[in-house]
């Protein structure tokens, strides 16, 4: 039985499907008015670069992380009836970047 030949092609895939763990957002969520971290926000991060979204839940300490291939992200919180949105989030190759939030309880 003949193999198959190899294809070999220059074509570099626009999207990632898998994160690079050394790449990523990260950062705190508190309470604007008290400054008290905020526990149970949830973070998702967007971008043309993933095939779907990558999503992170703060911990007690209102911390989270979210490994994330290099790029440019929309990072939406969201807590409660709230929606806040960071736009132009530049991820840079095996680099994090911090995306600290306050938000207001209503």
């Amino acid at each position: 039985m003949a193999r198959p030949k190899p294809v070999i092609s220059n074509h570099v895939a626009p999207h990632f499907e898998v994160s690079d763990p050394r790449s990523g957002i990260q950062g705190v969520v508190k309470d604007a008015a008290t400054a008290e971290p905020l526990a149970g926000v949830t973070i998702v991060a967007s971008s043309a670069n993933l095939l779907g979204v990558q999503t992170a839940i703060t911990d007690d300490t209102g911390a989270y992380r979210i490994a994330v291939p290099p790029g440019t992200y929309l990072v939406t919180f969201y807590y409660s009836e709230i929606t806040l949105e960071r736009r132009d989030v530049h991820v840079a190759f095996e680099q994090t970047t911090p995306v600290y939030q306050t938000i207001v309880q209503r």
